[in-house]
């Protein structure tokens, strides 16, 4: 699974942000990501998770390419895509 290609399909169903021309380090906050947003993909993110993931974790760095780390050793690979 590509998880930045998942978590921009993912922001793209939560939220309004152009991502089209967005790189996986830009900062989601400074592009309109809200806090309820975040808050919808963190129950999303812990759909596809292991372990459960909390708003802290994803709020301190909250850009793709951190969440697809974040992710990445916790993914439940019984877990269709």
């Amino acid at each position: 699974m590509n998880l930045d290609l998942w978590i921009r399909e993912q922001l793209g169903e939560v939220s309004d942000i152009d991502l089209t021309a967005l790189s996986s380090d830009a900062n989601l906050i400074e592009h309109g990501l809200h806090s309820l947003q975040m808050m919808r993909l963190l129950e999303r993110f812990n759909c596809l998770a292991t372990q459960s993931l909390l708003y802290m974790h994803i709020a301190k760095q909250p850009c793709i390419s951190a969440w697809s780390e974040l992710l990445q050793p916790h993914l439940n690979t019984t877990t269709s895509s």
